[in-house]
């Protein structure tokens, strides 16, 4: 009987290379939130990188776990040799919802970012 491509077991360094790219899309994803204006001069530089400090914290912090998650998963990785797609699918759908739980961190920060500014825009024209 022949067995369709995907059927058959599949090395495991290629998955844990696809977790890597999710991981390092994760961590580039969660650094998108640091936002310094091109152009300021020292003090102003120094007064917007103190506003960024609790995007700064909250990134590290962030990272700190992707990464300890990332560890564990190679890891558990490093005695496994092939996988079969059961096991795909279910890593698969961990690293969907791990890049889903990243994504969704920064959107209630922009939506804070935003009403802020429309605040800001508010009171100064009032």
């Amino acid at each position: 009987m022949r067995q369709e491509p995907w059927e058959e077991p599949v090395a495991a360094d290629r998955l844990l290379l696809f977790s890597d790219a999710v991981f390092a899309i994760s961590a580039t994803l969660l650094l998108m939130d640091i936002r310094v204006s091109a152009g300021l001069g020292p003090a102003q530089f120094s007064q917007t990188l103190r506003e960024q400090l609790p995007a700064i914290a909250a990134y590290a912090l962030s990272f700190a776990v992707s990464g300890q998650l990332w560890l564990f998963h190679h890891r558990i990785f490093a005695f496994v040799a092939r996988v079969d797609t059961h096991i795909v699918a279910i890593v698969v759908w961990v690293l969907l919802l791990s890049a889903t739980v990243i994504a969704r961190r920064r959107w209630p920060r922009r939506a804070r970012e935003e009403t802020r500014w429309r605040e800001s825009r508010s009171s100064a024209t009032d």
